[in-house]
């Protein structure tokens, strides 16, 4: 693993607990916190990246699709903060997104928003007006694959996946072990994530989610997963998947 992936890792994915990678949850629960000037800070970043002021009550049912539909959008933030690590600066004038929020920690919730906005399936259906996209970003958010492809190209340095075997575990494995990353994409059934904990584990079951693949554990024997901005561990791939290595 080479030293860019290595400040990456310690920078992305930096506490098991929401820091884990992006979190498409993060806004709206920062929002609903409602703390100092929280809500302030993000009527200007929606405002930013809509190119549109909404009023509280919109922002509010924005954030609420995001932290619905974003799982595979936080994946996609966590693809593209990997590719540049290490190029803080060069990030910045490609995206026109600092690399580090006010705080001095990856900008995951611009970059997620950013994706979330301009990325959805709106292009791919005919006729498809500009309202539309404005009013359902996300809810037919097509292929993660292909979103990744098209919003990286436009930002000059275009990202491309690679598909694996669905349900390999060991290809899996080896593209992490070589410092890929891996989104698993799982349908139909239930995702079993064990969360960390001292002497007791929670599982979350999950149906049509889009998770990070960061890593595998040989001790758990367990793949490390990022979700929801936390660290989970995954014993066996579900049946069911798409797998693609970055």
């Amino acid at each position: 693993m080479n030293e860019a992936k290595e400040k990456f890792i310690s920078e992305v994915f930096s506490a098991e607990r929401r820091r884990y990678g992006a979190d498409q949850g993060a806004l709206l629960r920062t929002w609903e916190r409602n703390l100092g000037d929280d809500q302030e800070k993000i009527r200007r970043l929606m405002t930013r990246v809509l190119k549109k002021k909404l009023s509280d009550e919109n922002i509010l049912s924005y954030l609420k699709r995001l932290n619905f539909q974003g799982c595979g959008f936080a994946a996609a933030t966590n693809i593209i903060f990997e590719r540049f690590a290490g190029r803080a600066a060069e990030f910045g004038w490609r995206y026109g997104i600092n690399y580090y929020d006010e705080q001095g920690r990856v900008n995951l919730n611009e970059l997620l928003l950013t994706f979330y906005h301009a990325e959805n399936n709106w292009r791919h259906i005919p006729l498809t007006s500009v309202q539309f996209k404005f009013l359902y970003p996300g809810v037919r958010a097509g292929d993660l694959r292909v979103n990744i492809q098209v919003f990286t190209k436009k930002h000059g340095e275009e990202i491309t996946g690679r598909w694996l075997w669905s349900g390999s575990d060991l290809q899996t494995r080896q593209e992490l072990v070589s410092g890929k990353l891996v989104t698993l994409t799982c349908y139909l059934n239930q995702m079993h994530l064990i969360a960390p904990g001292n002497a007791s584990y929670k599982t979350v079951d999950s149906r049509f989610h889009t998770v990070t693949l960061t890593g595998y554990d040989e001790d758990r024997e367990a793949f490390v997963v990022s979700s929801w901005g936390n660290k989970y561990f995954l014993p066996k791939l579900p049946p069911i998947v798409s797998l693609f290595s970055y």
